[in-house]
């Protein structure tokens, strides 16, 4: 069981005082509610296209922002590590001191030669014994 809207309401009285001012200013009040809710329900029907257009529009934008960022990030990226530069002089300071500068000299004079260059202690090595 439904219940009757104003409208229904308002044409039943208008029925009921049919010919008198009061029974044309209801019906006109029920046509007044009834034109009424048709332009509400064009507007409501634009506002949802509105409404999606804008969600629509919105992840497009979010999309767009996305595709940004990761076109910076992979513009800022480095294309190669970085680089120590002069980390590893052990070359340099053997050839300096093979060719006697002084600033590669050990302290009584002799030509400090070579720098050990090895990340790990060599083995041991282990005599072997010839055997005739």
């Amino acid at each position: 069981m439904s219940t009757p809207s104003i409208a229904d309401e308002l044409r039943a009285q208008g029925q009921w005082h049919k010919g008198t001012e009061l029974g044309k200013l209801l019906q006109w009040a029920a046509l007044h509610i009834e034109s009424q809710d048709e332009a509400l329900a064009e507007l409501r029907e634009a506002h949802a296209e509105e409404e999606t257009e804008r969600l629509r529009l919105e992840a497009a934008m979010n999309h767009a922002r996305q595709a940004i960022e990761a076109a910076y990030h992979a513009v800022n990226q480095p294309l190669c590590p970085p680089i120590e530069l002069a980390r590893d002089m052990a070359g340099h300071i053997n050839l300096m001191a093979a060719h006697g500068d002084p600033d590669y000299l050990l302290k009584n004079g002799m030509s400090a030669r070579h720098v050990d260059l090895r990340e790990k202690p060599p083995r041991k090595q282990t005599t072997r014994k010839a055997t005739a």
